[in-house]
């Protein structure tokens, strides 16, 4: 249905001919900003910028505005901020590099570390990158502590890994990752091996404790994650609840984005 009403109103209004302006291409039914200025710069060279989700977060951070997105008020000024910096000459190269830069780069959690624009960033250089963009309706976050068992075994030069897969009604349904300790709070290493969970994962089982990692976090929308990692190392002859996956073949298994980042550290 929407199809043909912009058939019918390109015949009708535009003899046939689709619109080549951004205010006339904004008229047709279910366009709207954002899809008018993608389609006439980059199909029609006109300057008009983007801005999209991608877009308000790149702009909010590089250049420190603290208006909230979410407002009129926010999206206006970042609006005319790209129209103050929108190539004339390229201006459809201009919108999809910066789209593909909030998408690829600027994410919501972003690796600042390998940004080639953090020099200039107001919101790396002042260490806000958290904190924005800034919304007026946040959503209120709970934070919860992970502590994942990295539990390996060694059959000669072969190292094998447990992995437990996330089957109960919480994020990452149906994901692997490694058996977890969860606590209510912060918990030192020391605690952590003296709680009844640990206890009976390794009840009668030769512990020989390897290293603990660093604290990974991972934001959702609704909750923080900070995890640490206990990489520990076991007979070879323990049987465990849990799948026991030689280290090689890990990459077989779809793991959280929070345990891809720990695997890109990991090892032995």
């Amino acid at each position: 249905m929407l199809f043909s009403y912009h058939f019918s109103s390109i015949f009708e209004k535009h003899n046939g001919i689709f619109p080549e302006t951004f205010e006339e291409i904004r008229k047709l039914k279910g366009i709207g900003d954002y899809t008018a200025a993608a389609i006439s710069s980059i199909s029609f060279g006109i300057a008009s910028p983007v801005v999209d989700g991608n877009v308000l977060r790149l702009f909010s951070r590089f250049y420190g505005i603290f208006e909230p997105i979410d407002t009129k008020q926010g999206k206006t000024i970042i609006l005319e901020k790209a129209k103050e910096l929108i190539n004339h000459e390229h201006p459809g190269n201009f919108n999809q590099a910066i789209m593909e830069f909030g998408a690829l780069q600027c994410k919501p959690i972003p690796d600042c570390s390998i940004c080639p624009m953090k020099s200039g960033c107001i919101a790396f250089r002042q260490k806000r990158v958290d904190g924005l963009p800034v919304k007026s309706k946040t959503i209120r976050q709970r934070t919860r502590y992970f502590h994942y068992l990295v539990i390996m075994t060694k059959k000669g030069k072969s190292y094998s890994i447990f992995l437990k897969k996330r089957t109960e009604n919480d994020i990452w349904k149906n994901l692997f990752d490694f058996p977890l300790i969860e606590t209510v709070n912060p918990k030192s290493p020391g605690k952590i091996m003296l709680t009844e969970e640990w206890t009976s994962v390794f009840s009668g089982i030769k512990v020989t404790r390897l290293k603990v990692s660093q604290i990974y976090r991972h934001i959702l929308t609704h909750q923080v994650i900070l995890a640490k990692f206990y990489q520990v190392e076991i007979p070879e002859s323990t049987i465990f609840p849990f799948i026991k996956v030689n280290i090689n073949d890990l990459s077989i298994y779809p793991v959280p984005k929070l345990v891809e980042k720990y695997l890109r550290n990991f090892s032995l």
